[in-house]
């Protein structure tokens, strides 16, 4: 998607009145405005949530080990994350002063830009910055942590999830004076309300704005609007800010948007006693990938071979785990916390639920909870979830993690049965459990059966 900021100066009158505030010493250097004009420069915006694990070791604490002894070392993980959300220039060969965005993009508000702005007379500065660019450049910003400087980094696990690129148009006045006989041009943010640029420069961007984008608009969509209702029954949807996956309680289809369009979702769900079904469930969306694991020549795919590198908190039998694929359940809907996911996956994931899925029965009015994560950033998160669950003083499983490469295939959605008791939520045949305001949105109202 496209969008502008609108600008805050949106006369000619109104630029003299900011080149008055500036003060004696801008004004000094200004020449008399003969000339200006409202243009548009694109940015483009990155987001995503990046995991890093790094496994490492780092000096004990304790008291100086003398001289001739070495400093005694521990064996730590750590997980770092942080929402990443940067602007960069979408344009080239011309210097406007204005190098990103900052947090105007989530401090302001963002319209749409489509096809009447342009009809409209709107100038736009262009699009020449390739998406491949940006999502290397995604990459580099993806790496910007703070990190402690006494740890010695022996293996580092990185994934950026649900990476989003857009573009955002900021609005700018070209201004051209005329002083001793030349052109004086100057920039002015027509948001921040200062002078961005002093330079002689203004026929190059001018140029530039009787260009077209090549291609024109890169592919970029315009804005569609949907009706919250479902396909196929026309029950409407809850309203769920959040929600990507959208579940009919009449008909029980899910569906989600693609490409201006509904599109059908298929979906199991985890086996219960049909009497069962009466009670008040919340019921919660799970990823299903099949996982196999390579290591050099070595592949890993039965839970008794994983649990050589991520032994489970219990008891378990080596032969009867070398039978079972390894399956990663991954929940489908975010929370407040980015380590949580890992904490529900990794337990799941342990349990291994054996799956008898079994559909809705006719006249049930599911409640479900919204789905916030698709299949593709799912997958992703594999590396993250394989981080939470080796041992951090396992040698054996950091120098396999050096080598490794993950294979996810088979990704299906499974619904689990919760159950409200205090403050969670709580799934009974595994005894998973976590607080229902860790979500982002409030629990939904049950549907009356």
């Amino acid at each position: 998607m496209r969008y502008f900021l609108p600008a805050q100066i949106t006369a000619p009158e109104d630029i003299q009145r900011v080149i008055s505030d500036l003060g004696q010493g801008h004004r000094g250097n200004l020449a008399p405005l003969e000339e200006n004009f409202l243009f548009y420069a694109p940015y483009w915006r990155m987001q995503a949530n990046v995991y890093r694990w790094i496994f490492g070791q780092k000096p004990m604490k304790a008291e100086s080990a003398g001289p001739g002894f070495a400093q005694p070392m521990e064996k730590i993980k750590i997980l770092l994350t942080r929402l990443m959300d940067h602007t960069i220039p979408g344009y080239s060969d011309v210097h406007l002063g204005l190098f990103n965005l900052g947090v105007r993009p989530q401090a302001l508000p963002l319209q749409p830009l489509h096809q009447n702005h342009l009809k409209d007379g709107m100038k736009l500065l262009p699009l020449d910055i390739s998406l491949d660019k940006v999502k290397a450049e995604a990459r580099r910003y993806a790496n910007l942590f703070f990190e402690a400087e006494d740890i010695q980094t022996e293996v580092l696990l990185q994934e950026s999830i649900g990476e989003k690129f857009s573009i955002i148009y900021s609005p700018i006045w070209l201004c051209r004076g005329n002083k001793e006989s030349h052109n004086n041009f100057f920039l002015i943010d027509a948001l921040g309300k200062k002078i961005i640029s002093m330079r002689d420069e203004g026929e190059t961007i001018i140029n530039k704005l009787r260009e077209k984008e090549n291609p024109p608009a890169l592919g970029f969509s315009e804005l569609i609007f949907l009706p919250l209702r479902c396909p196929n029954c026309g029950w409407p949807f809850p309203f769920r800010p959040f929600s990507l996956l959208h579940f009919c309680e009449v008909c029980r289809r899910l569906w989600t948007e693609k490409k201006g369009v509904w599109r059908e979702v298929s979906y199991q769900v985890f086996a219960l006693p049909s009497e069962n079904f009466r009670k008040e469930f919340f019921w919660v969306p799970f990823w299903r990938w099949r996982l196999r694991i390579m290591v050099g020549r070595e592949c890993l795919e039965n839970m008794g071979d994983f649990y050589r590198f991520a032994p489970p908190p219990r008891a378990f039998n080596q032969q009867q785990e070398k039978k079972k694929p390894i399956f990663f359940y991954i929940p489908a809907i975010k929370f407040r916390d980015p380590k949580q996911i890992l904490v529900i996956a990794s337990r799941l994931t342990y349990f291994q639920p054996q799956i008898n899925s079994i559909s809705f029965p006719d006249g049930y009015r599911p409640t479900t909870i919204g789905g916030s994560l698709m299949a593709e950033d799912a997958k992703d998160l594999g590396i993250a979830i394989l981080g939470y669950m080796i041992p951090a003083a396992s040698r054996q499983a950091r120098n396999w993690l050096k080598n490794c490469q993950l294979e996810m295939t088979e990704p299906e959605l499974f619904y689990f049965p919760f159950q409200k008791t205090d403050l969670f939520l709580k799934e009974s045949s595994s005894g998973l459990a976590f607080q229902y305001r860790s979500l982002p949105e409030d629990l939904p109202v049950s549907a009356p059966l």
